[in-house]
């Protein structure tokens, strides 16, 4: 994260899922401003909470497209 440092990052939808990953890999370099809706959210994330929404968000997405683009030829 070197390469932020010095830097300023403005992250809107910090409190969830991408905003708050995001949020969490910027504050170790860059000035963050993190802007979210839910206070509660962003004070009780846990790695468990973050690995079940990427599993969700990411894999899921990985996983459908590779099944279905050989079927869009």
């Amino acid at each position: 994260m070197a390469d932020l440092l010095g830097k300023v990052a403005v992250i809107t939808g910090g409190a969830t899922g991408i905003g708050l990953a995001t949020a969490r890999k910027f504050v170790a370099g860059a000035h963050a401003f993190i802007f979210g809706r839910r206070n509660a959210e962003q004070d009780t994330v846990t790695e468990e909470h973050f690995d079940r929404h990427f599993d969700i968000n990411v894999k899921g997405t990985v996983f459908t497209l590779q099944k279905a683009l050989p079927l869009l030829g």
